[in-house]
């Protein structure tokens, strides 16, 4: 498998979707990260865009030492693409319902 294909369910809801969530949901509410909120306080949306984009290297470096390990592998990739969905799941809750799931649970 190549890491661009393996990756694809990662870069399409973590990186992708959570963005283009943030930045529609963030008018209708705020940040909850404490360091996204600092950075996009300071720098505006290229802090969120650039800190995934920072997040790749790490994600290849998963990749070549997990390639060889399937599951674990799978495991990884498919639950960070779940916090992608869970995500952008939580910043459409804000856009359309003022409150984001954290919150909605008590967590934030």
């Amino acid at each position: 498998m190549s890491f661009i294909r393996d990756m694809l369910p990662v870069f399409l809801f973590l990186i992708i979707a959570d963005t283009i969530t943030t930045i529609i949901a963030l008018p209708a509410g705020y940040e909850t990260n404490p360091v996204l909120s600092w950075g996009m306080a300071n720098y505006g949306f290229s802090f969120l865009i650039g800190l995934k984009l920072v997040s790749i290297p790490g994600f290849y470096l998963c990749y070549l030492a997990l390639k060889n390990h399937r599951t674990a592998w799978d495991f990884s990739r498919f639950g960070v693409a779940g916090l992608g969905v869970v995500a952008s799941v939580s910043n459409m809750c804000v856009y359309f319902c003022g409150v984001s799931i954290p919150q909605y649970f008590g967590v934030v």
